[in-house]
């Protein structure tokens, strides 16, 4: 019977397997790191005890929650866009209406 390693990754044994002069491993161990949760990711990329595993685990951390913050910052200001855009529409249909009625009160 196999089992299924993938939903007992932690980060550590993610280190302990990843080879940094590999591109592709490096890929692999990104791509295993981005399904950890914050909690465990914040746990390593603070740790100050420092041995190849673990300042291999402190990178991998780093850098997810670097991705992370990008793609919520992304998402953000995507979502300020739009909703900045509507009030502009709404304020230049506003703008024209009212426009309009005072020409032609004062007409």
């Amino acid at each position: 019977m196999t089992e299924d390693t993938t939903s007992k990754d932690n980060l550590l044994s993610i280190a302990q397997d990843l080879n940094m002069a590999d591109e592709e491993d490096s890929q692999t161990a990104m791509e295993r790191t981005a399904k950890l949760p914050d909690t465990e990711l914040y746990l390593y990329a603070y740790l100050t005890q420092d041995t190849a595993t673990t300042t291999k685990a402190k990178a991998l951390a780093q850098c997810e929650i670097a991705r992370r913050s990008q793609r919520l910052t992304e998402e953000l200001t995507k979502k300020t866009t739009r909703w900045s855009t509507c009030v502009g529409a709404i304020a230049v249909i506003a703008g024209a209406i009212f426009g309009a009625m005072a020409t032609l009160i004062a007409g």
